[in-house]
């Protein structure tokens, strides 16, 4: 480039050079009020961590991540149930049903698992379901559960008949956030203290999706309620906050009692009226 072309670039562009050399320039005067000891790596912070990957449902990344000593599983205090009495029950108890898979229309209860004060229940004993003292509590209280809809579903079909919830904190955790799943699990991060592993690290994947062994099934099942116990007033409380009380108690639940109906109730068809529609589609289409 000719010196005299190059004097007038630098004359026509003359704000943008000394902008380019402004941007160029390291700062060394900047007021950073951390020192280079406060620059050392100390390791993963193993809680955030997971919280961010539940949050964004990075779920083999949970997996992957060593758990610290801090998030270990601690020893749970439950009682393991084979015959149920009046006194495990309680109008503050709350349950979750656990199902092996993801239809509840279709796929079968394994267990379920309830609290009643300060005590943490769980049994694989479906039976139990039938017995005069435990039918009765379940289908005159307005329960306190995780996803009404799923265990009213569930439990239809082993005769049982639900009452309206009083509480369902899958839809208090939807209600207050839908950027990550549902999950206890999830629940357990976000709003508790007490470590819960998802259920897909738990059972396996795929074909190697299996039930553990009892006790330790068992006590999965009761972390789950330990965690639900924990985070209730949590949830309420945030709630509150967002004032949303009023959304779950008159407008979620309510609706989650009559989609449960439905559910139940279902639909007739007919399945040559299908296969006539279906023929008359395919002309449609053709012509």
């Amino acid at each position: 480039m000719k010196a005299s072309k190059m004097k007038e670039n630098l004359i026509n562009d003359k704000e943008q050079a000394f902008l380019s050399k402004t941007l160029a320039t390291i700062e060394t005067q900047a007021p950073i009020e951390i020192g280079l000891d406060d620059l050392v790596y100390n390791g993963p912070n193993v809680e955030n961590l997971g919280k961010f990957y539940d949050e964004m449902g990075f779920k083999q990344l949970k997996q992957a991540l060593n758990v610290s000593s801090k998030d270990a599983l601690e020893s749970l205090d439950f009682t393991i149930v084979d015959h149920v009495s009046q006194d495990m029950l309680s109008s503050d108890s709350i349950f979750h049903f656990e199902l092996f898979g993801e239809n509840y229309h279709t796929d079968d209860l394994v267990g379920f698992a309830w609290s009643c004060g300060d005590k943490l229940y769980a049994t694989d004993k479906l039976e139990l379901l039938q017995e005069p003292i435990f039918k009765e509590f379940l289908e005159k209280t307005p329960l306190k559960v995780y996803d009404f809809k799923k265990a009213k579903v569930l439990l239809n079909r082993l005769g049982l008949n639900l009452q309206a919830p009083a509480f369902d904190s899958r839809l208090a955790k939807y209600l207050l956030s839908t950027v990550e799943n549902n999950e206890i699990s999830t629940i357990a991060n976000l709003y508790g203290q007490t470590y819960l592993v998802d259920d897909e690290t738990f059972y396996g994947k795929g074909v190697k999706k299996a039930i553990p062994e009892r006790e330790k099934f068992l006590e999965h099942l009761a972390r789950k309620v330990a965690v639900l116990v924990e985070t209730e007033p949590v949830l309420l409380e945030k709630l509150g906050e967002h004032e949303q009380l009023d959304l779950l108690y008159d407008i979620e639940q309510p609706l989650a009692f009559v989609l449960a109906k439905m559910e139940i109730a279902g639909i007739k068809v007919k399945k040559e009226t299908l296969l006539e529609m279906q023929l008359k589609m395919n002309l449609s289409l053709k012509s």
